[in-house]
């Protein structure tokens, strides 16, 4: 794996999740309460293009990209 972007990408390497909108509601299922909460706060529906980054306690814990109806 290249070290292009960080000296340690295990430590400081930020998920990108792609969500569809018909899989949005199983996937918050899944996440941490107050990541699942703050998409929800932020009105996130996986829209085409739609990005979310979920501020976590080191700053963004995620990003959240809408693919839209595929």
């Amino acid at each position: 794996m290249l070290n292009v972007f960080a000296e340690n990408p295990a430590s400081e390497a930020v998920p990108l999740h792609a969500v569809l909108p018909k899989a949005l509601e199983r996937f918050l299922s899944g996440l941490p309460q107050a990541e699942a909460q703050w998409l929800r706060a932020v009105h996130f529906a996986a829209k085409e293009g739609e990005l979310a980054l979920v501020p976590g306690a080191n700053g963004v814990a995620a990003a959240v990209l809408g693919l839209g109806a595929g």
